[in-house]
């Protein structure tokens, strides 16, 4: 905006103009993780994304096993995985929007929307599969993992404490990546421990 201070000829060769530019104070932000730019997916490009299924199928032939719609008290998991690497309760999420971290106080958010229950819900279905296992496999734990199908996570898995979010890209990685922990027959052990046959749908995903 151009603001004069006054007619030149009345005010004498003194006279001068400024040019003040008007700015909106940025909206506070907490910390920002690396992944928060927008990186949401069209449908289309959804649709040639691989499913959790598909995926969960594919590691199949490197030991893992999984059953599916597992009942907790805080709701069902739709996966459990568990394999050479360790025990997974996978959730699927369609959050289409950027992810991000907010510190103070810490909030997870899906644009501007935030769904730190989910993840606080996601960490206590965990726990209690990791309670159940422990009947039979002292020592066992389960981590939760979060995997989003609409938006991108360009600077890798976020990791929130006891459970980490994922893109459907990444998903693959994250179950088989760690080190070898437990054998075949300990995991399906486990994978019986904390499934209850009435109220669990075993899944095949054995290689044909």
């Amino acid at each position: 905006m151009l603001i004069g201070t006054g007619n030149a000829s009345a005010r004498g060769p003194t006279a001068r103009c400024e040019s003040v530019t008007t700015r909106r104070p940025d909206p506070p932000i907490s910390v920002l993780h690396p992944a928060a730019r927008p990186a949401t997916l069209g449908r289309k490009k959804i649709a040639k994304l691989p499913t959790v299924a598909g995926i969960l199928r594919q590691i199949a032939r490197e030991g893992f096993s999984t059953v599916k719609n597992v009942e907790t008290d805080h709701g069902m998991v739709e996966y459990v995985v568990s394999g050479p690497t360790g025990v997974f309760a996978v959730t699927p999420k369609t959050w289409r929007r950027h992810v991000w971290v907010g510190a103070q106080p810490a909030r997870v958010m899906v644009g501007r929307s935030e769904v730190t229950d989910s993840v606080r819900q996601a960490v206590r279905q965990a726990h209690e599969l990791e309670r159940r296992a422990r009947r039979d496999s002292p020592g066992t734990e389960v981590m939760a993992l979060i995997v989003v199908t609409g938006t991108r996570l360009p600077a890798g898995p976020l990791a929130l404490g006891r459970a980490t979010v994922v893109d459907i890209e990444q998903l693959a990685d994250a179950v088989t990546s760690g080190a070898p922990s437990i054998d075949v027959a300990t995991a399906r052990v486990i994978l019986d421990a904390v499934s209850d046959p009435s109220n669990v749908v075993t899944v095949s995903f054995g290689t044909d």
